[in-house]
């Protein structure tokens, strides 16, 4: 099999063997998510809102110091945004993510909250929470985080994909309530069907072979 890279975006590279995992009942690893979350800074790039990779992300929950992380974070203008969305998984490594579940927790600027989007409910709350005080610790503030209830995956694998499910449509409805001055989560609900986050997996697959095809 080959070993060239079918997309390079960005400052990801995808393979042949991340692409075989959007297929079911594949568990998507990081470099998928670090692809999808550089996809969604370009499609939301007229927003205040910043989406950061998973593996600086574990950087939040463990490893490095507050200082050394305002240095990693300051290229991405990360004291101007409104949103930021970050992924979050229960590894404890601080060189892989390598843990076995997936969710996303959103720092809300000008509500100055975090909303913690867990497809296995709250399983990854201790995750979340390490991180948002890593967070908070940063940016000096005082914070909650509000737990969202109401979508859980019906397998073992599919959390990845609702996390970058949750991300794009948390940047929608973020969108919208700019017009509308009302956040509305139930488009969630309404939206994460299963039928849904299976397509999604189609969807991104589809997205990628058009992305190299257009390089």
């Amino acid at each position: 099999m080959s070993t060239r890279a079918v997309l390079t975006f960005k400052d990801t590279s995808l393979y042949h063997s991340d692409i075989l995992l959007l297929k079911q009942p594949n568990w998507l690893n990081d470099n998928l998510i670090n692809f999808y979350f550089d996809y969604l800074q370009e499609k939301y790039k007229e927003l205040k809102c910043l989406f950061i990779g998973p593996s600086i992300t574990q950087m939040f929950s463990i490893g490095l110091s507050d200082s050394d992380l305002r240095e990693i974070l300051q290229p991405h203008n990360f004291y101007q945004q409104d949103i930021v969305l970050l992924p979050v998984n229960d590894s404890l490594s601080t060189d892989q993510v390598s843990g076995s579940h997936w969710s996303l927790l959103v720092f809300f600027k000008k509500e100055n909250i975090f909303r913690h989007y867990d497809s296995l409910m709250n399983v990854n709350k201790n995750a979340a929470l390490r991180i948002a005080n890593r967070f908070s610790s940063i940016l000096s503030i005082s914070t909650s985080i509000l737990e969202f209830q109401g979508i859980r995956q019906q397998n073992s694998y599919d959390c990845g994909i609702y996390l970058l499910s949750f991300a794009d449509l948390v940047a929608t409805i973020y969108k919208q309530s700019l017009i509308t001055g009302h956040f509305n989560q139930n488009i969630l609900i309404e939206t994460l069907t299963p039928s849904y986050i299976t397509n999604k997996r189609d969807e991104i697959n589809q997205l990628i072979l058009d992305l190299a095809a257009n390089k």
